[in-house]
């Protein structure tokens, strides 16, 4: 029963009782890895992702901050921690502005695999130049046409 919680998109509260207990109702649940809610869901989920994303890559800091080559921090970034960045992309309905929030984590995560600081003041081409990785866009996209054999 701790797991169960009703999420409803009626206005009359509802009162369901299993097994002579009631179900706590919620506002948001996490099922499968992705948060569901009845209002700005997407939004909700995006910054989901950012942090599960911020805290894979922190897990593996002793990889990406290492003395292993630019190409293999680059290769675990792509296939650890993108995957956890974008986790259930499939069913997303993204706009541009969620892409884009997506977008500027990975590069921020490339700029700490390089060390390089916001106040450098290099430019984010020149940043994606130096570690020759597909920007996010391009996972989200193809995950969510479904052609895995891109």
């Amino acid at each position: 029963m701790g797991k169960k919680k009703l999420l409803s998109n009626s206005k009359n509260k509802m009162k369901i009782k299993v097994g002579g207990k009631e179900v706590e109702e919620s506002e948001e649940i996490i099922n499968l890895g992705q948060s569901t809610s009845m209002d700005n869901r997407q939004n909700k989920e995006i910054t989901r992702r950012i942090k599960q994303g911020w805290k894979n890559f922190w897990s593996l800091k002793f990889l990406y901050k290492g003395k292993m080559s630019i190409g293999t921090k680059i290769k675990a970034l792509e296939t650890c921690t993108l995957p956890a960045l974008t986790y259930g992309a499939q069913t997303w309905a993204i706009t541009d502005a969620q892409l884009d929030k997506l977008r500027k984590t990975q590069l921020a995560m490339e700029r700490s695999i390089l060390g390089i600081r916001r106040r450098d003041k290099i430019a984010n081409a020149r940043v994606r130049e130096g570690t020759g990785s597909k920007d996010v866009r391009y996972w989200v996209k193809k995950w969510n046409l479904g052609t895995q054999g891109m």
